[in-house]
């Protein structure tokens, strides 16, 4: 069973001046651009249909261009950076109608009318929002700019009622007005790029009291629980991939589109391991012929210079605890043979710097070489 749309004893008209929103005849058209001449249309529209307008209030708004003013709040289908109006209306109580019969009375379509918010203080927070005087951080109207159709003058409501809309300047704010509703955007960008995890908002004092908030809280938290979903399939692709050999470098995982993200969210080290288990055994031959050629004198570059080779780049990447390991045991080597060279006046410092044959022990061992004062190894460091 439908349900039935409920009758409106209140509402808020905001639109432009677009004649293509309205659906009036010519004469009525040229009402368009002058606000009071506008509502005084509306105003008979409503009463040729039998409504009775117990009190109406129009304001023309030129544009917000202050920084942060723009929200949903009243605004559903009018861009408000652009000149519009709102108009408050309040009917008889005997006199009500749908929102779709507003509309169509009016000619407009249904979106720019706007339903009251719930509660006590519905129909006030439309008077206050005419002048944005609860809202500082829109641009403030002045309370004479609002042309009174029917009813109270609005400067009386304004008189009696704006120290009470200026205290509640703050509740506003902390119930989502503008900086909040920013806030809570710029918190929903920075969880969806991975800027932010959900924890580190916790963590910082400009997003952490969204995380309470009954509204934004939730959203925040169900988008971090999407986003570690994302995280979670984008990994199983980058993982099929180093299987599939479509991936078989550090660079190429670290190019990929959405590592950032994954790195973010403690990602890195696994895909690090999925590369190097995936490649180890593949790259086990490269590694003891590597290793090989660095014990027999074969290879006689130090690590930064093999990693700089494209042919042990990969082995320099997955092995490097293996490689600098077998560096420094042919440094030790070394430096036992020409321990016996030293202590027996066979060479001097000037030819062990100078010599290819003991250039890792010259690297390793510097500081006791230039000195003179050459210990021998302990046994447990001696290597065959």
């Amino acid at each position: 069973m439908a349900r039935k749309d409920s009758d409106l004893t209140t509402c808020m008209i905001v639109s432009d001046y677009n004649p293509a929103h309205y659906n009036w005849p010519k004469e009525e058209l040229a009402a368009l651009g002058n606000c009071k001449a506008t509502a005084e249309v509306i105003k008979a529209r409503l009463e040729s249909h039998g409504l009775k307008v117990m009190e109406m209030y129009i304001i023309e708004h030129t544009g917000e261009k202050k920084a942060d003013s723009q929200t949903r709040d009243y605004h559903r289908a009018v861009d408000e950076t652009k000149i519009h109006y709102h108009i408050v209306i309040k009917f008889e109580r005997e006199s009500k109608a749908t929102l779709k019969d507003i509309a169509r009375f009016i000619g407009v379509p249904p979106e720019v009318i706007g339903k009251p918010h719930s509660g006590r203080f519905s129909y006030d927070n439309m008077l206050s929002y005419l002048t944005h005087v609860k809202y500082e951080n829109k641009i403030q109207y002045a309370p004479e700019d609002v042309v009174t159709l029917a009813g109270t003058d609005y400067m009386d409501y304004y008189n009696e009622r704006s120290e009470r809309w200026k205290k509640a300047r703050p509740i506003v704010a902390k119930k989502g007005g503008k900086a909040r509703k920013h806030r809570y955007l710029e918190a929903l960008a920075k969880l969806n790029s991975g800027e932010l995890t959900y924890e580190e908002l916790a963590d910082t004092e400009e997003y952490c009291n969204l995380l309470t908030d009954l509204e934004y809280g939730k959203k925040l938290r169900a988008k971090s629980n999407l986003v570690k979903d994302v995280c979670k399939a984008h990994f199983a692709n980058i993982k099929k991939a180093i299987a599939d050999k479509k991936t078989t470098t550090w660079e190429e995982v670290e190019a990929s589109k959405h590592f950032n993200l994954l790195r973010k969210y403690g990602y890195e080290e696994n895909l690090k391991k999925a590369l190097e288990d995936e490649f180890k055994e593949a790259l086990q031959n490269d590694l003891q012929n590597l290793l090989h050629g660095i014990k027999e004198h074969k290879i006689n570059l130090f690590f930064e210079e093999i990693a700089a080779c494209d042919e042990y780049k990969a082995l320099c990447q997955f092995f490097k605890k293996d490689i600098e390991t077998a560096l420094r045991k042919r440094a030790e080597r070394e430096y036992s043979d020409l321990y016996y060279d030293v202590i027996n006046h066979k060479i001097t410092v000037d030819e062990i710097r100078a010599s290819e044959k003991y250039k890792f022990a010259y690297l390793y061992f510097k500081n006791e070489i230039e000195a003179q004062n050459m210990p021998r190894l302990p046994k447990s460091k001696k290597t065959s």
